[in-house]
């Protein structure tokens, strides 16, 4: 599966727009929508990039966590997809892999994999109010498949 148009609108929302490189909560150097700067991949502290350079940097980053959340092997809804990625892509796949999220998604139990999401509001070890935002808008999204789809 891929992220739907309205998953990557999600996590552009989420992420925000930055034009300038800076240092994020953990002290690592981050552009556009969350992009991690590494080595290699043409972006350098004090130069600015594009909103549309941003998305197609956000589209290329977005595959890890895709291929993360497709390697679990079960059947998603498009809504559940693009809340995982979202997950993902905020945490990294080997938070993902070891959490309970995961496991009651294995068991196809979705409602208590709902129930997860809001668990993971912290940054540093204190809980977050944007991040418990963030987590509440993925479990909605996860939800409206349970609920509606």
């Amino acid at each position: 599966m891929r992220t739907s148009e309205a998953g990557i609108e999600q996590i552009k929302a989420f992420e925000g727009f930055r034009t300038m490189p800076y240092k994020d909560t953990g002290g690592r150097l981050t552009v556009g929508y969350g992009h991690l700067i590494v080595p290699g991949d043409g972006l350098v502290e004090g130069s600015p990039i594009t909103m549309g350079q941003a998305t197609s940097i956000l589209r290329n980053d977005l595959q890890a966590a895709e291929n993360c959340v497709n390697s679990t092997g079960t059947a998603l809804t498009q809504n559940e997809f693009d809340a995982l990625v979202s997950f993902v892509y905020n945490l990294g796949c080997p938070a993902f892999q070891r959490s309970t999220l995961l496991r009651f998604i294995k068991q196809q139990n979705y409602i208590a994999a709902a129930e997860e999401f809001p668990k993971w509001d912290m940054v540093d070890g204190i809980h977050s109010s944007s991040i418990r935002n963030r987590r509440l808008a993925e479990q909605a999204c996860f939800q409206h498949a349970i609920y509606k789809g």
